[in-house]
């Protein structure tokens, strides 16, 4: 049986973007494959959170009439607000359990993703993250045995 680890949904919600745009990129097949393992478990956690976090609106929304240019309104009495934080923070820190472990950064970054021209010569493109996706992604990826940051002098 596979190992598991457990992360909190909060995790995954907050990366969904990031993991959107890696998984949309032309990696190899090898990193398509663990990256396609990775969306065939956190999607359905995914859809199951925006269905929960649907009904806690809808348990706690007093309905009224739409502003202008939107097709409903929804008013949250001060209690109903207190009670809706609370309902849905502990949605977030629902556990998940992955059954895969972590993605290297470094492998995952040096993955070609295209070629360019410079001049006469064919360049290979790298796969780039900013600094916010790696961060979302953190539950996913593992740095290296090389040292992120030096220490001061």
């Amino acid at each position: 049986m596979a190992k598991t680890r457990q992360v909190k949904l909060k995790e995954l919600v907050t990366s969904e973007a990031a993991l959107a745009h890696i998984a949309n990129l032309p990696v190899s097949a090898q990193m398509s494959f663990r990256l396609g393992k990775v969306l065939e478990t956190v999607a359905p956690e995914l859809a199951r959170y925006q269905k929960e976090h649907t009904k806690l609106v809808n348990k706690y929304r007093v309905p009224c009439n739409a502003p202008e240019g939107r097709t409903s309104g929804n008013v949250f009495t001060d209690t109903n607000r207190e009670l809706l934080d609370t309902e849905y923070d502990g949605l977030l820190d629902t556990i998940v359990d992955l059954p895969f472990g972590r993605i290297k950064v470094a492998d995952l970054l040096a993955e070609k993703v295209g070629r360019h021209k410079e001049g006469d010569k064919e360049v290979d493109d790298f796969l780039k993250l900013s600094g916010q996706e790696i961060y979302q992604l953190s539950w996913l990826l593992k740095a290296g045995e090389q040292a992120l940051f030096v220490e001061e002098e």
